[in-house]
C-alpha cells in the first residue's frame, strides 16, 4: 500500500511514521537517510485454519506481525509505503519433511542434528501468509494525523 502526502518533507514524514509505529511496535531498523523503518515481530495468535497437516479443532495458531515503512520523495511531497506482514509458524511441517531432503535413508544423524542442541525459538520456521491491511490503514491514518498537526 502506498499513499502520497503532498507538501510534506521527508524528515517530517519519517518522524511521523516512526511515532505511529512506536505506539504498537518496537522499531528494529531505523534508517532516516533511506527513509526506511522496520519493526521487530510481535507474536500473537489467530484462529486455526483447517489443513491436512494440522487439523486440531478450535485451537489457535502461532503468528507474528511486523511492519515495514518506506518513504520516498516525489514532487513537492513524499510517498509513504507500508507493509504489515503476517507470518505463520511452520516448524511442524518443516520438521516433518526435513528428513526427505537428506542424502541417505540410514538414520545416522546425531542428537544435535535432530534439534537437541537448540531451542524451539531457534528452530522456528516462519512463512509469510498474508498482510494485515486493517493495520496498514491504521498506521496510515496515524501518520496522516501526525503530519496534519
Amino acid at each position: 500500500m502506498q499513499r502520497q502526502h503532498f507538501s510534506a518533507q521527508m524528515a517530517d514524514a519519517f518522524d511521523a511514521a516512526e511515532q505511529a509505529l512506536q505506539e504498537r511496535f518496537k522499531i528494529e531498523v531505523r534508517e532516516p537517510g533511506r527513509g526506511y523503518l522496520k519493526t521487530a515481530a510481535v507474536l500473537t495468535s489467530a484462529p486455526r485454519k483447517a489443513t491436512v497437516l494440522d487439523s486440531k479443532l478450535r485451537s489457535k495458531r502461532a503468528v507474528r506481525k511486523s511492519v515495514e515503512i518506506r518513504i520516498e520523495p516525489e514532487g513537492d511531497g513524499v510517498v509513504v509505503g507500508c507493509r504489515a506482514s503476517i507470518e505463520e509458524n511452520q516448524s511442524g511441517a518443516h520438521r516433518m519433511y526435513q528428513r526427505s531432503h537428506t542424502i541417505s535413508d540410514i538414520p545416522s544423524d546425531t542428537p544435535a542434528e535432530r534439534g537437541a542442541a537448540s531451542t524451539p525459538e531457534q528452530d522456528a520456521v516462519w512463512k509469510t501468509v498474508g498482510r494485515d491491511k486493517a493495520l496498514e490503514r491504521q498506521i496510515y491514518r496515524a501518520i496522516t494525523e501526525i503530519l496534519a498537526k
